[in-house]
């Protein structure tokens, strides 16, 4: 026997760590739990929910989420020794992982530092760390796989197709950089793609929820061929997103959410005020949470851009609990039964003004079998847009959150959505 766990585990899984060690990771509905199993003992790991974990050798790393953990930091990388898992080794401080692997007494990780993925390297003798700094190149960097001496990386940027470079521990990163600039505005950064320097249409593209990093990476069927007719690519980075750390994820939850609009509506400022595209030739694009930052911003800042793109957007909190995964997310948007009315100031149905023919012209796209946010609602925003003087057109099909269930509908879909980009800011 490996392990016992309790009933309320939906799923089990058992990773050897050498010797006589497992990781064990429990799924239960409420979330994750993680346990190391030694020869001695099974010991249960004092981890937040969210947190990322690798299997390495004699040993377990980690990349606590936010919580309240005395031993070590939020989001620094930690090991636990499988020979006293008790006293947990911090490798990095402040470590917004974005991609690792373990190997023999060590790890590859990727982490976010000031904007840019840097590449670290890490082994660890007689519980002593030396960390190698292998730099960055300006895009997405994703380790394939690594040992003692050498990484082996794919880079990639949103229009740079992913190619492998080979790099010796003690050897930072030789490469030309992307296509790919940063720019930070404070509280909010972005990323641009462009192939000239002259103004051009820009598409704007934003999630900036749950914690999650915005990577620019490459996405052909989104990015590459937008960028490659000769317009702008945006990669928003605003409050809600981890690409700063868990405090500036933190800070883009519930009421945050006007913060973390506030963050999208200074990029397209920046982007008119630097002279990279004007407020006609601008459009938003926001999936699922990034919908809903979008929608807020339309209707905060609506002389800021020409049109906007909304896609399984969360338009309407006061459903939210009516489904299995909003009833998951009261930690980032809050309980409409307790707390409408912070709420209904970040609910975007619900700040739809009386007058809307100002806001921005809309394209909604909802999906009937999505298990997430019920459909009916994006109708009931473009009809009440609609009502009150404004532009927007509705898209229903028929797949999931995720989008269309079949690839001839995909492809459809992102058809429309750039004919429709190309319709009105180009």
């Amino acid at each position: 026997m490996i392990a016992e766990v309790p009933q309320d585990a939906v799923t089990v899984m058992a990773e050897h760590l050498g010797n006589d060690a497992y990781l064990i990771t429990e799924q239960t509905t409420s979330g994750r739990r993680w346990h190391l199993r030694s020869s001695r003992e099974t010991r249960t790991l004092d981890l937040p929910h969210g947190s990322q974990v690798w299997a390495g050798h004699n040993g377990v790393y980690a990349s606590p989420a936010a919580g309240s953990h005395t031993a070590f930091k939020a989001q620094s990388l930690v090991f636990f020794p499988a020979e006293e898992p008790s006293h947990p080794e911090v490798v990095l401080e402040r470590a917004v992982v974005v991609s690792a692997a373990p190997f023999e007494d060590g790890i590859a990780v990727v982490v976010v530092r000031d904007g840019q993925e840097w590449l670290m390297h890490a082994r660890r003798t007689d519980r002593s760390w030396t960390i190698d700094d292998l730099g960055h190149w300006g895009g997405a960097c994703t380790i394939i796989r690594a040992d003692w001496d050498q990484v082996v990386t794919s880079l990639s940027s949103p229009a740079t197709l992913p190619y492998t470079v080979t790099c010796r521990a003690a050897e930072p990163i030789r490469d030309a950089a992307p296509r790919l600039e940063y720019r930070a505005l404070g509280e909010a950064a972005y990323h641009l793609c462009r192939t000239s320097s002259a103004p051009a249409p820009t598409l704007v593209c934003v999630y900036g929820g749950f914690g999650v990093s915005v990577r620019p990476e490459y996405r052909p069927e989104m990015y590459a061929g937008w960028v490659a007719h000769g317009f702008n690519l945006v990669l928003a980075h605003v409050r809600g997103g981890g690409e700063k750390g868990v405090a500036w994820a933190l800070a883009g939850q519930k009421t945050g959410k006007l913060q973390a609009a506030d963050d999208l509506a200074s990029i397209l400022q920046d982007l008119t005020d630097s002279g990279i595209s004007d407020p006609a030739h601008l459009a938003c694009l926001g999936s699922s949470n990034g919908g809903l930052l979008t929608a807020l911003t339309c209707i905060r800042h609506p002389a800021l851009l020409r049109t906007a793109v909304l896609n399984n957007a969360l338009l309407d909190l006061s459903v939210m609990e009516s489904t299995s995964a909003g009833r998951g997310w009261l930690e980032e948007y809050g309980s409409w039964s307790k707390d409408s009315r912070n709420m209904h100031a970040y609910s975007p149905i619900h700040q739809l003004p009386n007058d809307c023919s100002s806001l921005p012209e809309l394209l909604v796209c909802s999906q009937r079998n999505d298990d997430r946010i019920p459909f009916h609602r994006a109708r009931a925003f473009v009809n009440t847009l609609t009502g009150r003087g404004g532009q927007a057109t509705l898209l229903e099909g028929r797949g999931s959150h995720r989008g269309p269930t079949d690839q001839a509908a995909g492809i459809d879909l992102l058809a429309t959505i750039f004919r429709f980009l190309h319709s009105t800011i180009t």
